[in-house]
């Protein structure tokens, strides 16, 4: 940014009105978000950077006491929201003020789309798609802090003022391939509700311990899951200052054993001990109510040992990197490491996303279903060929 860039800085709700004022006729607005997340459950929104088409904004949301005439251009349909890596700031505004966007298109997205990988960070975009480049020396700094210097409003800034020309670059090369609706369906989803609903029940679910217990102690490690979330938001810290995910498995494993066992146990910080024991005690003796049991029931199944469908899932996977390379999009947009690595250990996993249109038209019907029903597929060697079917 240069030093003469024009901008707005706002930070009083009577600012706020009148930039909700000035742009009341804009269909498009690019914004991004400093904040802070160490040592909170909720991170701390400190800055919001904005650019329309009649200028450039900070909006202090340290001090503005109600956002909502920013957040209403976010779940407005006609406004398009134009982002970079936007998940983050969709989430974050989703976690305190329960908003929904809508009308999405976020530049990452699109360049995976486009050859790039995926993720593609910001600098590089700008650099090969516009000629542009942009310091990104304050990324680990003090948002909370103020006044605000002039090198941070700067560095700030950078990440909107040429988003709106980013997403015109990026939008006519989509246009020559037919692929902005692929944007558009992949973007949606984070327009959706459920998107922003999590089990409070995964991380037990994602312990792997989970399936060495009896059900006395699945329900206790439940129990340890859910106080602890709940404990970390009432306090607004993060989940690991309540109880390490380290120290979990231990102590599921050793509380049958009694009070003497934690407390002698070296792996047990005493301070934990002596702060923790009651509440951890009364967690173990209660009793299995009836919805813990439903909860119990949607434990996953034990990760498969299989080692003819671990390797028709590592044959998959490169099936779908070769297909992706064909069209020159990036794998990970199309399927996640995580949710590829929860197929391989569920043979019934199969992530809803998968069903999106412009996967079927990537993939085509034939290695969808593949992926859907692997557990049936075979492999074979025949006259110099592998083939694959489905029994």
């Amino acid at each position: 940014m240069s030093d003469k860039t024009d901008y707005s800085f706002i930070s009083t709700s009577e600012a706020l009105q009148q930039f909700a004022a000035d742009n009341a006729d804009i269909d498009w607005i690019a914004f991004d978000t400093e904040f802070i997340g160490e040592r909170r459950y909720t991170p701390l929104l400190c800055l919001i950077q904005v650019k329309t088409a009649h200028g450039n904004y900070i909006l202090d949301s340290l001090n503005i006491k109600d956002l909502q005439p920013f957040l209403d251009f976010i779940i407005d349909e006609k406004v398009l929201k134009i982002t970079h890596a936007g998940e983050n700031d969709y989430q974050l505004l989703n976690a305190i003020y329960g908003i929904i966007p809508s009308n999405i298109f976020d530049t990452q997205v699109a360049a995976g789309f486009l050859g790039y990988g995926y993720p593609a960070s910001f600098q590089k975009l700008l650099q090969k798609e516009i000629r542009v480049r942009i310091s990104k020396s304050q990324m680990v700094t003090d948002w909370a802090a103020r006044p605000l210097s002039k090198q941070k409003i700067s560095y700030a800034l950078n990440d909107v003022l040429y988003l709106p020309q980013l997403w015109d670059s990026l939008l006519k090369k989509l246009q020559k391939q037919n692929r902005v609706d692929w944007v558009i369906q992949e973007c949606m989803k984070w327009t959706t509700p459920e998107y922003y609903v999590s089990s409070p029940d995964k991380g037990a679910y994602n312990n792997k311990v989970i399936h060495q217990l009896d059900i006395q102690g699945k329900a206790f490690l439940l129990r340890i899951y859910r106080w602890r979330e709940s404990e970390a938001k009432s306090r607004n810290l993060p989940r690991e200052a309540i109880i390490p995910s380290k120290l979990i498995s231990t102590i599921v494993k050793i509380m049958g054993s009694g009070k003497r066992t934690m407390k002698d146990d070296r792996r047990i910080p005493p301070k934990f001990f002596n702060r923790y024991w009651d509440i951890l005690n009364e967690l173990y003796q209660g009793r299995i109510t009836e919805e813990e049991r439903e909860a119990l029931e949607k434990i996953p199944d034990r990760p498969s040992d299989d080692d003819h469908q671990n390797t028709l899932m590592d044959l998959l996977s490169l099936i779908l990197k070769y297909r992706c390379q064909e069209q020159d999009i990036s794998p990970i947009l199309l399927l996640n490491r995580t949710d590829f690595n929860q197929m391989k250990r569920e043979e019934d996993y199969f992530p809803s996303y998968m069903h999106a249109e412009w996967r079927r038209e990537i993939l085509g019907n034939e290695l969808l279903d593949w992926f859907k029903r692997r557990e049936r597929l075979t492999i074979t060697m025949k006259d110099g060929q592998c083939i694959l079917e489905m029994s």
